[in-house]
């Protein structure tokens, strides 16, 4: 796999990265070391901690900061992971059961908090007011597209440009972030670390533009997460705008109904609907200009072995299959 591969130019780095974590989620609370065992047992792909080691050490970084940097960035991920889960009743991630299905939501959100504490913890540590500014202003404006997209369910007059919008906050933020994180470090300058910040913002967009494809593509997609549950949660991702903009009256129709009286028996007709139209196409269509965008913003940066992998990681993030 190509993002193995990646991860194997700055393995010592992840290594370092592992073990802050594991170690900061040591606790005198058995319950919070059985859960911590568990999360650290099946960790995820690592993507946002990996893009803010290669932009360090593309722009030549000497320091560590960038280390405890990246286990943060890992850490506020999995605490929203937590907090996700509970929100949209999620029994499955990683092919393993989530933590509110194994234990309780009660337990889910605290453990998530925990995690958010520790994070916070390693910042004070690292005593760097500007990359404190960066991890506290994604935090925010992830809660913000949390609450948006709550907000948002079941608005079928919801736009693409509204919806981007909302997966710019919940999702792009923290690609954003890390990529923040990674510029800072070397002081580049204002044009390339606009750049570099870019570059950051249209990698989550893609991200999540996959994910909503993925949502419709398989019964259980190699992640662990089953189809449809972004459209059982009464989440209108941009495939299904798409049809609410596009499509026959009859089934623009049949999709708001089965929406809004949570009608399970016809997920599966709303998911051929969708594989039938061109709404996937559309979808990755919008992801490719991202994917276009990125390569072009962090294409400024000087060749290396480092450009390389993060030019790599768009080509595995628009064509990931989980």
């Amino acid at each position: 796999m190509i993002i193995e591969k990646i991860k194997e130019i700055i393995s010592e780095d992840l290594k370092k990265v592992d073990n802050i974590i594991n170690n900061s989620l040591n606790s005198n609370l058995k319950l919070i070391n059985d859960i911590n065992k568990y999360i650290i047992h099946n960790k995820g792909k690592r993507l946002r901690p990996t893009i803010l080691l290669l932009i360090a050490k593309a722009c030549k970084y000497k320091g560590n900061n960038h280390i405890s940097s990246a286990a943060i960035i890992e850490l506020i991920h999995t605490a929203t992971l937590l907090h996700d889960d509970v929100i949209d009743e999620s029994l499955i991630r990683r092919n393993q059961q989530t933590i509110n299905n194994k234990w309780d939501n009660k337990v889910a959100i605290l453990v998530g908090d925990f995690l958010y504490s520790r994070a916070f913890q390693i910042m004070v540590k690292i005593k760097n007011i500007n990359i404190l500014k960066i991890l506290s202003n994604s935090t925010n404006t992830l809660s913000e597209g949390e609450i948006l997209q709550l907000i948002q369910k079941k608005n079928f007059n919801i736009n693409e440009n509204n919806y981007l919008k909302i997966i710019h906050y919940k999702t792009a933020t923290l690609f954003q972030a890390a990529a923040n994180i990674g510029s800072l470090l070397n002081n580049n300058t204002e044009h390339l670390s606009k750049n570099i910040s870019k570059y950051g913002f249209h990698l989550g967009i893609i991200y999540q533009l996959i994910d909503d494809i993925l949502d419709y593509l398989s019964k259980k997609n190699l992640y662990g997460k089953y189809d449809g549950n972004d459209l059982k949660d009464g989440k209108l991702t941009l495939p299904l705008i798409y049809i609410l903009k596009n499509g026959k009256k009859e089934k623009r129709n049949l999709i708001k109904n089965n929406i809004i009286t949570k009608n399970k028996n016809s997920l599966k007709d709303i998911k051929e609907i969708i594989i039938n139209s061109n709404a996937i196409e559309y979808t990755m269509s919008i992801a490719k200009k991202h994917a276009n965008e990125a390569k072009k913003a962090i294409s400024l940066l000087p060749k290396s072995k480092y450009l390389d992998s993060l030019i790599f990681i768009i080509d595995f993030t628009i064509n990931r299959k989980y």
